[in-house]
């Protein structure tokens, strides 16, 4: 099973990095990632899709402690594979 994390922050040049460096110390595998900045161009919307291995909650709490992080929510997607 997948789970996708949805962060919301404050568009600087160091935020993704610290994101991807929290994820990585999880032990977490990415399948997808996906940027958009908001047209006022301060803030950044952050979609990641990570294996389902351990507890998504305490990443979650991790990125939320980010102080260029303004929300985070995680939702189960449910993995299809093609035979």
């Amino acid at each position: 099973m997948l789970e996708t994390l949805l962060l919301q922050g404050k568009n600087e040049n160091t935020l993704l990095p610290r994101v991807l460096r929290i994820i990585a110390q999880q032990g977490k595998q990415i399948e997808t990632l996906t940027c958009e900045v908001q047209k006022n161009r301060q803030l950044i919307n952050i979609e990641i899709t990570l294996q389902d291995k351990g507890d998504l909650a305490l990443t979650a709490k991790l990125l939320q402690r980010l102080v260029a992080v303004e929300t985070v929510a995680s939702e189960k997607v449910k993995q299809t594979r093609a035979m």
